[in-house]
């Protein structure tokens, strides 16, 4: 059951949920994170790195694959994805998971 700031325990430990800038911040230090967008209704996954550029994440996709043909240009704002990524000490220590939740749009690099 969800705490009184909105976050539910993760496997018996608690959990708080992160102010936008701390979730950016923690996302700034990991190298490898999750995108998650649907493809003909059902969810898809995949591991991505990225880069954080004035508060946007940008992930570099390969020219022919699944998401890129989802983010093509087209009229619209953009597709509708969650980008995650954590830090899990399996030691048994806290770790965080930052979840930001957003329209992906294509973008080149200059």
């Amino acid at each position: 059951m969800p705490g009184p700031d909105g976050a539910a325990p993760a496997g018996g430990r608690p959990s708080a949920r992160l102010a936008a800038d701390e979730a950016l911040r923690l996302l700034g230090t990991a190298e490898l994170g999750r995108i998650v967008f649907t493809r003909h209704a059902p969810p898809a996954v995949r591991p991505v790195n990225h880069v954080l550029d004035a508060g946007d994440i940008i992930i570099r996709v390969q020219d022919g694959s699944t998401l890129a043909a989802l983010l093509a240009p087209k009229q619209g704002g953009g597709v509708v994805v969650a980008y995650e990524a954590d830090d899990v000490d399996t030691g048994g220590h806290p770790g965080w998971s930052a979840v930001a939740t957003a329209y992906a749009t294509w973008g080149h690099r200059p």
